[in-house]
């Protein structure tokens, strides 16, 4: 039987079976005895009835017994087939077959099992790198959400007095901490009432992007115009317009601006008139005084005569002033328009100073001398003229003019005092006293100290110079009567 046939084939020693292609010798036989050492030939046997599965058991157990190298031998493999029984060349032939077919299914189960192998770690190579990225995906996620406000710890609302396990909302502003269900109520709850939110903790102002971030970006942009509402009315220097139905404003730093185009509508906007000017309009300007008719100059009592009156204004001449003059050749072609410092507390300085009537309050710092040769050859001339025409004679006199928001170098570096400039009654304005143009006409500089102009006016005329207001005020009709000799620099004591 199969188990006995088995049995024997393992206990048989290999070196008592040969086998060499088709011949078979016995196992007792000589092989120098040429009787016994013929070979025998079997045509037939009996595995040829036997069926391929059959067979296939067989050499599936020997091979299965036995080592693997088996597979790899090809005359250790027909030993062994010989010792079944297995002569014939057909069943020789069957069992070769077979002995392929099982290698190559053999080799086909090592390539699955590696392939397998291969895939398996594969999978595990996939596993982890996917727990690597859904690591950093998560890390990402934490520190996106930190970024964006959200704190992960546990906290106490600041608003519910609630202790909030599972995370919550930290104010960019101040750092305290709301849950999810406060804040959007806070929010809404300023919104309606049209306030700014407020951290209810310290009342510092909820930046916008915690809004946007928290609720939503239209009730960021709620907060918004609320901020820039609140933010304006806080503006002095604001301007709204003046058309109907129009809400446009504007800052407007300083007073030098006579009307502005509203950013919205586009309207001109007058800020003297306070209404719209359309196309060209201008604001109505009331036609000048009349000039006063010219009238003999009557001689005054006590005030002197021919025009020029005793107001202590007088303490230097023409010719003193040009003398101090610097850097000069020839005054009648020269085209000098500078200023020279006079020197402190010199004989210049003390002449100058001694138009001054209260010199206690006044802290005198500087005083320029503006030597324009353009400007003061029509002085010159306008003085010379007068002299040979006016028998009651003529005086050059200092007095007092502030130029308030306007620069004193607009007048100096220029043609001087001009009476087209002048914004009331079509003349030049002067004080007698000093106490005058420094008590709110005066110039200030952003360090704090004040400026004002020491001129000299021709007085003699009354038709180009006129006193009024018990002589305080010295009116200027003519430009070339006035020359802006000294420029003074003080602080108040």
């Amino acid at each position: 039987n199969h188990n006995h046939n088995h049995n024997q084939f393992l206990e048989q020693p290999v070196s008592q079976i040969r086998f060499k292609h088709n011949e078979f010798m016995r196992a007792d036989s000589d092989p120098n005895d040429k009787a016994t050492a013929a070979p025998i030939v079997v045509q037939h046997d009996e595995w040829e009835n036997v069926s391929d599965f059959v067979l296939q058991e067989y050499i599936r157990d020997v091979s299965d017994e036995l080592s693997n190298n088996l597979l790899s031998s090809l005359d250790e493999f027909m030993r062994r087939m010989a010792f079944l029984g297995v002569y014939s060349a057909q069943s020789r032939s069957r069992a070769l077959m077979i002995l392929e077919d099982m290698k190559n299914s053999r080799a086909s189960q090592q390539l699955a099992l590696e392939l397998e192998q291969k895939e398996k770690d594969a999978n595990v190579a996939y596993q982890k790198q996917m727990a690597s990225q859904s690591d950093a995906l998560l890390a990402a996620e934490m520190a996106q959400k930190i970024a964006d406000g959200h704190t992960l710890e546990t906290f106490l609302c600041c608003a519910c007095q609630k202790t909030q396990e599972y995370g919550g909302i930290e104010l960019r502003n101040c750092a305290h901490r709301m849950c999810y269900a406060c804040f959007p109520s806070l929010v809404s709850s300023h919104i309606a009432a049209s306030t700014i939110p407020k951290c209810v903790r310290c009342g510092m102002d909820i930046h916008q992007t915690d809004i946007k971030v928290h609720v939503d970006a239209h009730t960021a942009d709620v907060v918004s115009d609320l901020q820039i509402k609140d933010m304006m009315s806080k503006q002095t220097d604001l301007h709204t317009c003046m058309a109907v139905n129009c809400q446009g404003c504007i800052i407007i730093e300083g007073s030098y601006m006579k009307e502005f185009a509203c950013p919205e509508c586009g309207e001109r906007n007058c800020l003297k008139c306070k209404k719209i000017h359309f196309g060209n309009e201008q604001c109505y300007v009331p036609p000048p005084p009349p000039k006063p008719r010219p009238r003999p100059i009557k001689h005054r009592h006590g005030h002197g005569h021919g025009g020029v009156m005793n107001t202590g204004n007088y303490h230097m001449s023409n010719e003193e002033f040009i003398n101090h003059w610097v850097n000069l050749t020839d005054i009648k072609s020269s085209t000098m328009i500078e200023v020279f410092d006079v020197p402190y507390h010199g004989a210049e300085w003390l002449t100058v100073c001694k138009h001054i009537r209260d010199p206690n309050k006044r802290h005198v710092e500087r005083i320029q001398r503006i030597q324009n040769a353009k400007v003061w050859r029509a002085f010159w001339a306008y003085c010379q003229g007068q002299k040979q025409g006016n028998m009651h004679g003529t005086k050059v006199g200092g007095f007092w003019h502030g130029t308030r928001t306007h620069k004193p170098d607009v007048i100096w570096k220029s043609t001087g005092f001009l009476v087209s400039k002048s914004r009331i009654g079509n003349c030049l304005w002067y004080a007698t006293e000093n106490i005058y143009s420094m008590g709110g006409f005066q110039h200030s500089l952003p360090d704090g100290r004040q400026q004002v102009f020491l001129a000299f006016v021709c007085c003699g005329n009354h038709n180009d110079v006129k006193f009024i207001r018990n002589n305080q005020i010295l009116n200027v009709y003519k430009d070339a009567a006035t020359y802006p000799a000294y420029l003074l620099t003080y602080k108040n004591v």
